[in-house]
């Protein structure tokens, strides 16, 4: 059996400082995915949503697009502690990924894809992907998905909601939407 919330913290976390040492402690529970199999959904979503808002407050979105191992995660973290504008967003970004690895028949790794996506041959001349498939990507076509992507980030980092939510000038910190899912899912 998976092990759910309420085993995992023993009593209800207070604050966010309460919940952060413990959350990170899972990482050394393995890879994502083994993470994923050894605890509840409502555990894991604890986990994504954690690592998810630490990330954008360490980083931004951009930082969060690097994350190959959580990228397919996040819509669902952003409906359990984000808002839909915020969601929106995301996949608006996100679908640019999906488009790439439909263009390259799945045979490219995320961290390709935001390497492509960030690095234009116009800005560094001698960008060169290593993935074959992104080399089909005439130089053009290249700076076009770059521009939209940088375009569509930079919408997803200005949303109001972000700081609204969960900046540390927020109650706990940015993490109050985490704490209110733990109290409301602790004995499920």
């Amino acid at each position: 059996m998976n092990m759910k919330i309420n085993e995992f913290f023993m009593v209800i976390p207070k604050d966010s400082f309460d919940i952060t040492s413990a959350v990170n402690s899972m990482y050394d529970m393995g890879s994502w995915e083994e993470i994923k199999n050894k605890v509840s959904s409502k555990l894991f979503n604890v986990f994504v949503g954690m690592d998810m808002i630490g990330v954008w407050q360490g980083d931004g979105w951009g930082c969060i697009f690097e994350g190959a191992d959580t990228l397919p995660y996040i819509p669902q973290a952003i409906d359990l502690f984000g808002t839909s504008k915020m969601k929106k967003a995301f996949l608006s970004v996100f679908e640019l990924y999906q488009d790439i690895m439909t263009f390259c028949n799945g045979n490219v790794r995320l961290y390709d894809i935001m390497d492509f996506l960030t690095s234009t041959r116009s800005y560094n001349p001698d960008y060169t992907p290593d993935n074959e498939d992104l080399k089909k990507y005439t130089k053009g076509e290249h700076a076009k998905l770059s521009q939209r992507y940088h375009k569509r980030l930079n919408a997803l980092e200005e949303l109001p909601d972000n700081n609204a939510i969960w900046g540390n000038e927020t109650p706990n910190n940015g993490y109050e939407s985490i704490l209110k899912y733990i109290r409301e899912n602790y004995d499920v």
